[in-house]
């Protein structure tokens, strides 16, 4: 049988803890979880994740995603900001460009 009561666990877990252990019991137990959680923070340390090889990897991908979302396409591709090639694309301020050249 599976309980999944939060507040019924609770109660059963501060039951045991504090009516049920003795003091040496709980002081067993805490030196116990600190010596495990100081092995595994031992271990994570050891541990050097290298992902540049990765990451090098994903940037060097140059198939393009098909797909027929335009959002997902951009998501996916990048998107493009630069393939206007006019002259005043090219030298203004983006956002300055409105398609006409008249300015007041």
């Amino acid at each position: 049988m599976q309980v999944y009561n939060r507040r019924l666990i609770n109660l059963a877990i501060d039951y045991i803890w504090y009516l049920r252990l003795t003091p040496s019991q709980r002081d067993r137990f805490i030196r116990l979880a600190n010596n495990r959680n100081n092995l595994n923070q031992n271990r994570v340390s050891r541990i050097r994740i290298n992902n540049a090889n990765t990451l090098d990897q994903i940037a060097r991908i140059s198939i393009p995603q098909i797909t027929n979302n335009p959002l997902e396409q951009n998501f996916f591709n990048g998107v493009n900001f630069d393939d206007n090639n006019d002259l005043e694309y090219l030298i203004l301020p983006a956002g300055c460009f409105s398609g006409s050249s008249s300015f007041a």
